[in-house]
């Protein structure tokens, strides 16, 4: 549950710190459900296409652009987040 809470603290400082991305997912977003919508009114049998390749698709993103094997792991995050605020504190 710790981790949890920890990941959802990062998610909204993450939306606060950083709009630009922010404004990238809630585009990606908006562009998801539109295209779910069209999918589910036109073509209903592809509507399951539709809805894995927008789930997959910023995983299959992150992980091009290098996302780290260890990025679910809570302590570790925890870590690298505190040793990058005691840095610039320093």
């Amino acid at each position: 549950m710790k981790g949890a809470f920890y990941f959802i603290g990062s998610f909204l400082r993450w939306l606060v710190q950083k709009p630009s991305q922010s404004s990238v997912l809630a585009i990606y977003l908006i562009i998801f459900h539109i295209s779910i919508g069209v999918a589910k009114s036109y073509f209903s049998e592809s509507l399951a296409l539709v809805v894995l390749i927008g789930v997959l698709a910023p995983f299959m993103y992150a992980i091009a652009k290098g996302l780290p094997l260890d990025c679910l792991n809570y302590e570790a995050a925890i870590n690298k987040e505190f040793s990058v605020d005691s840095k610039s504190k320093a």
